[in-house]
């Protein structure tokens, strides 16, 4: 009996959380130039940077670039409400990622992105 009563509790979370990201959204970053907004993958149009796991060298010494500009992505987007995300998609890529400008709001994240390196 209390096993059964965890199992629906269990599945009122899930449910809910199924909810939640079908009605509001949920934004995932894969790396420093693309993210995926509910389940379209967009690629930030204008931007190549670095893949997450890719080292930059400066003098022969390398950085985790992929790394750090995988994470500011990330904290950029941390506290967005998916609601607040907009789009304008211009094309498809071959690998079928819609390629776009995003914004929170009115702040081009494109341009974010560029400006701080």
């Amino acid at each position: 009996m209390g096993i059964y009563l965890v199992s629906l509790q269990y599945n009122w979370y899930f449910y809910l959380f199924f909810f939640v990201a079908i009605a509001f959204g949920q934004i995932n970053v894969v790396d420093a130039d693309t993210i995926i907004f509910n389940s379209e993958k967009i690629r930030f149009h204008g931007i190549d940077a670095p893949e997450t796991e890719q080292y930059c060298y400066v003098k022969k010494e390398a950085w985790p670039c992929g790394k750090l500009a995988t994470e500011y992505l990330k904290n950029l987007l941390k506290d967005v409400s998916p609601s607040s995300l907009n789009r304008k998609i211009s094309s498809e890529d071959r690998y079928g990622r819609s390629i776009g400008v995003c914004y929170i709001e009115d702040k081009n994240i494109n341009r974010t992105l560029v400006e701080n390196g």
